[in-house]
């Protein structure tokens, strides 16, 4: 009994949601932050795999920046922030992402140190499981502080 056999996906249930704002926030926005932080975990660990695309200052600054705000709005939209007035809820979604990103960025350029050596496939293996990893860890994490929230 697997979680594919359960229609789960690495990071929860996949599955397409029509397109309305809450789903935009809740949903879309936070996916797209999983891929992006996923790249920016290969464009920090690894910076030659796609400087063909975009110049590699670019592409790292926009995956950064798209990594923050899909992570953003998945704090935005959990349930133990929904009482918090809306100018407060948007500050400390942004400084959780801020610090989730910036953190995981720190640990991947330490990665990137340790593996000098290796060879590209470890930099590329090790970012992806990281990043799966530390996302999940984080939903996890949300999960347990959501249920500590006594809905009224």
């Amino acid at each position: 009994y697997t979680m594919a056999a359960k229609g789960k996906w690495c990071c929860g249930n996949f599955s397409l949601k029509p397109l309305t704002k809450s789903n935009l926030i809740s949903y879309y926005l936070p996916a797209q932050g999983f891929v992006t932080y996923t790249g920016l975990s290969l464009s920090v660990i690894n910076p030659g795999l796609c400087t063909e695309v975009l110049p590699k200052k670019d592409l790292t600054n926009l995956l950064l920046m798209a990594s923050i705000v899909g992570s953003g709005a998945y704090l935005y939209s959990r349930n133990h922030m929904e009482k918090i007035p809306q100018d407060k809820r948007i500050l400390f979604s942004g400084f959780g992402a801020t610090l989730f990103t910036f953190g995981s960025v720190l640990l991947w350029a330490i990665i990137k140190g340790a593996l000098r050596e290796q060879s590209n496939a470890a930099g590329i293996t090790l970012g992806i499981a990281s990043s799966i990893g530390l996302t999940k860890l984080g939903m996890c994490y949300l999960e347990e502080i959501d249920k500590s929230v006594v809905k009224k």
